[in-house]
């Protein structure tokens, strides 16, 4: 069998890629290719890749993973770090924004919408938190281990804050209740039981305020984030009012119960005081009120002229010997119900009042609450003008004083039916505007209250409740001040029979010095009346005054003069008269200032030895007291300290001014100063 001849096989081969070291031994495989016997040799064409395509792959290949790793690298920045951030920052702000609706819920008795604010902030600052737990390693990588504290401090804080506000939101509730069973009209019971879960509801906001408290004690505010700092300063402030408006709210429900007669009838005594007609507490007491409680409801409101138990004085014959003032310039011989208010300490004159009440019905009365006519105009503005259908009238802040006026005979003694009349209408149709007032206007009327109290518009004392000591530590029973330091209140009565303060503008300047060297501090106090009132027809008319200046026992009056419109000036030191009213020294007398007028006092004397500024004791502290039913009364207070000393650091209310301390303004509330020196 004949074999034919085949071609020849082609042998190739694929090329190989090697470094460029290892050339040699590729030529010498392709050399060990055998040939093939009797046949044409063929030679091996390779094409070599050129050796900057292998170098573009390799870069592609750099590129590629240098890529990938800053996706990965950018993933997880995203996924463990900036996401956590923003979360930290969009919960918190979250969480804040919620946390601010609850204060007004609250006023207004809107448990359910502030209850749902309080949860929603709780969840957010709880979502803040875990997210900034996950981002700790990065603090601790960089070296901020007390940046974290301090923001984990302060995130713990608000989100304990935010369960105070839930836990205030759920002693609404009850609160409400009661509220609503106070009324005359309401068909709602008191209920103990409420109240008490209110109490409880408190009581648990009390302590989530402590832990709140003690977690931003630890925060350094310098090192939290700026979007964080600027709250922060205000949080602190919340904080603080936040645990005294508690601690007030505590305090009353834990003895709201006996206040309002749970168990036994309660009987309160309201005075009207007319600040237009000034008197040591507020005003002239012209009309006066008794309200009646029944387990946690008004039975009766009963609003009587002060003329008429005053008249019971007389024809039973009751009388009270009258301080000495009273009995010279209003020519009596006895202490008048509505003359009671002598004393500028409060629970010392309703003690007075009480017992004058009681000659006349033998009952005991629980409390007595003394307001003026600016807390009225507040209520009425919180309410809005009420309208008396009897006398086809409406009254407003505006008129209040006026058309009160109207209806009272000026020269009336023995009660004025009219009067009596108009005020009971007047003072019914206010407890039904404010027993019906929408809700919204809740923190109005609260604040009115609180404002009233805090200016000594409002007085309350109780004879027998354990918030009396509250309330006289609030300073809102109408206590003198009890005090080692330097005290001054400047005491007036109008005795004229006129409601002529509202035509007079007073202005008192009040300036300590120091000028011998045993350091013993001296004063001057300047006192500036003016009458705008153009007539002596009535209510304006002459003002005629008896004055007194209360300062720290031990004082010693050196010198008194008294500048009539600025011409005509005498010298009254020989008859000032210097009396007591515990615990304070008091330098008294009495002028009488004409319409269009202008009378000066000034009073010369030095504090006590142990108020000097020696080497041993540098500080000079003041309390000025308002007195009651005063209004933004004009006061200046300075203060130059003895030679060769300056003062070491100042309030931010006083300005220096060539070496003196130096403020000014209007006597609203309480004036408190202190001073060191060096």
């Amino acid at each position: 069998m004949d074999i034919k001849e085949q071609p020849p096989i082609p042998v190739t081969a694929e090329p190989i890629f090697v470094a460029k070291n290892d050339e040699s031994k590729l030529i010498n495989r392709v050399n060990e290719i055998p040939e093939i016997p009797g046949k044409k040799k063929y030679k091996l064409k390779i094409s070599w890749p050129k050796f900057a395509s292998i170098f573009a792959v390799f870069d592609m290949s750099i590129i590629s993973k240098i890529l990938l790793f800053l996706v990965v690298l950018f993933s997880f920045l995203i996924v463990f770090v900036f996401y956590p951030t923003l979360n930290v920052y969009k919960s918190a702000k979250r969480g804040m924004t919620e946390l601010e609706k609850v204060p007004s819920f609250v006023s207004q008795f809107d448990s359910q919408s502030a209850s749902s604010s309080a949860d929603l902030a709780y969840k957010e600052f709880l979502i803040s938190k875990k997210n900034l737990a996950s981002l700790s390693w990065i603090y601790k990588l960089v070296g901020s281990k007390e940046e974290y504290t301090s923001i984990s401090k302060f995130l713990s804080s608000v989100t304990y804050f935010s369960k105070v506000s839930s836990d205030l939101s759920k002693s609404v509730e009850p609160l409400k209740k009661i509220w609503e069973a106070i009324k005359p009209n309401s068909e709602a019971t008191f209920d103990q039981t409420a109240l008490d879960n209110s109490k409880l509801h408190m009581s648990d906001a009390k302590n989530n305020l402590q832990l709140a408290k003690a977690d931003f004690d630890q925060v350094d505010v310098d090192k939290l984030p700026v979007f964080i700092k600027d709250g922060a300063f205000l949080y602190k402030e919340i904080l603080d009012k936040t645990e005294y408006s508690l601690n007030l709210a505590y305090s009353i429900t834990g003895n709201l119960g006996d206040l309002l007669g749970a168990e036994s009838p309660k009987e309160y005594l309201i005075l009207f005081q007319n600040n237009n007609e000034i008197r040591p507490t507020g005003g002239f007491i012209g009309s006066y009120a008794r309200i009646y409680l029944n387990k946690g409801k008004i039975e009766e409101l009963l609003i009587d002229d002060i003329y008429n138990p005053d008249g019971q004085l007389d024809v039973r014959n009751i009388k009270v010997a009258p301080p000495k003032p009273i009995g010279d310039l209003l020519a009596e011989d006895r202490l008048y119900i509505r003359n009671a208010n002598w004393d500028p300490d409060f629970p010392r004159s309703a003690q007075v009042i009480q017992d004058l009440f009681f000659k006349l019905d033998g009952k005991k009365i629980d409390g007595i609450i003394a307001v003026d006519l600016d807390l009225v105009k507040n209520l009425i503005k919180v309410t809005g003008p009420i309208f008396l259908t009897a006398y086809n009238e409406e009254i407003s802040d505006a008129n209040l004083y006026e058309r009160t006026q109207y209806y009272a005979s000026y020269d009336y003694k023995e009660g004025s039916m009219q009067k009596k009349e108009f005020l009971t209408v007047l003072g019914s149709k206010l407890v039904e505007s404010l027993f019906g007032m929408q809700k919204e206007k809740t923190p109005l009327f609260l604040q009115a209250l609180q404002k009233s109290l805090s200016e000594r518009h409002m007085q309350i004392f109780l004879f027998s409740n354990q918030l009396n000591a509250f309330l006289q530590e609030k300073k809102w029973g109408g206590s003198l001040i009890k005090t080692e330091s330097d005290y001054l209140q400047v005491v007036n009565a109008n005795l004229g029979g006129t409601k002529a303060n509202y035509y007079v503008d007073n202005k008192m300047d009040y300036k300590i010095t120091s000028k011998t060297r045993d350091g013993v501090l001296r004063a001057e106090l300047t006192l500036d009346y003016k009458h705008n009132g153009v007539d002596e027809s009535w209510p304006g008319g002459p003002y005629t005054d008896y004055l007194r200046i209360l300062a720290q026992k031990g004082s010693k009056l050196t010198g008194a003069k008294i500048i009539y419109d600025n011409t005509v000036e005498e010298d009254i030191f020989n008859k000032i008269v210097i009396s007591w009213v515990d615990p304070y020294v008091s330098f008294e007398t009495n002028f009488i200032l004409k319409p269009s007028s202008i009378i000066k006092l000034v009073f010369y004397y030095d504090l006590p030895e142990n108020l000097s500024i020696t080497k041993d004791t540098k500080k000079y502290n003041l309390v000025w007291q308002k007195q009651a039913g005063t209004d933004a009364d004009i006061f200046s207070f300075s203060f130059a300290p003895p030679f060769g000393m300056e003062f070491n650091t100042l309030p931010s209310n006083i300005k220096l001014v060539e070496e003196i301390a130096l403020t000014s303004g209007n006597i609203n509330e309480d004036f408190n100063v202190s001073l060191e020196l060096k």
